[in-house]
C-alpha cells in the first residue's frame, strides 16, 4: 500500500499546483460578481441534519440525507440485501470479479458483527487493488490525460 498512498500524494500535490496555475493564468475580470456565488468559490458548512419519519432504518447521520430525500419522493428504502448478494456486490465493485465460492460461503457463515466492514478492509488491502490505484493515480493514465497507452510503447490520444 505504501504505492498508493505515495501516488495519492503525489496526485494531490499535483491537483493543487494545476488547480493554482489554472487560476492565476485567468484573468481577474473572469471572477465577475455571477460566478462569485459559484458553490466552489463558498465556504464549507455543515450541513443540517434532516428529521426523517421513518427512525428505524437509518444507522448513522448520512442515512438520514438519504432517507429524507426519498421520503421527500414518496419512495421507501429497498429491502436489505442478503449476504451472498453483499459479498458479490463489494467483491465486483472493489476488484471487479466475483468472489471464489469458498469466499461467499465463509461470508454468509459468518457471524462477526464486523465482516462486511472486515471484507471491504480486506479486499481493499490486496495487492491487485493497490496496483490499480498506483496505475490509475499515474498522470500518464488514460483516466487523466485520456490517453491511451500500450504495451509496445505506443499511444492513441
Amino acid at each position: 500500500m505504501l504505492c498508493a498512498a505515495a501516488m495519492l500524494q503525489r496526485t494531490r500535490f499535483s491537483i493543487l499546483l494545476w488547480g493554482a496555475a489554472l487560476l492565476f493564468s485567468m484573468p481577474l475580470a473572469s471572477f465577475s460578481a455571477d460566478k462569485a456565488d459559484f458553490w466552489s468559490f463558498k465556504p464549507a458548512e455543515k450541513p443540517r441534519v434532516p428529521t426523517v419519519r421513518n427512525r428505524e432504518w437509518p444507522r448513522n447521520p448520512m442515512d438520514l440525507f438519504v432517507l429524507a430525500k426519498l421520503e421527500e419522493n414518496q419512495m421507501h428504502p429497498s429491502p436489505e440485501a442478503d449476504r451472498r448478494t453483499l459479498i458479490r456486490r463489494v467483491s465486483f465493485d472493489v476488484t471487479g470479479l466475483p468472489p471464489a465460492p469458498e469466499e461467499v460461503d465463509a461470508f454468509v457463515r459468518s457471524r462477526d458483527p464486523q465482516a462486511y466492514e472486515k471484507l471491504v478492509d480486506r479486499l481493499l488491502d490486496a495487492d491487485e487493488v493497490a496496483a490499480a490505484v498506483c496505475w490509475l493515480c499515474r498522470p500518464e493514465s488514460s483516466a487523466v490525460t485520456g490517453t491511451v497507452v500500450h504495451a509496445d510503447g505506443g499511444f492513441i490520444g
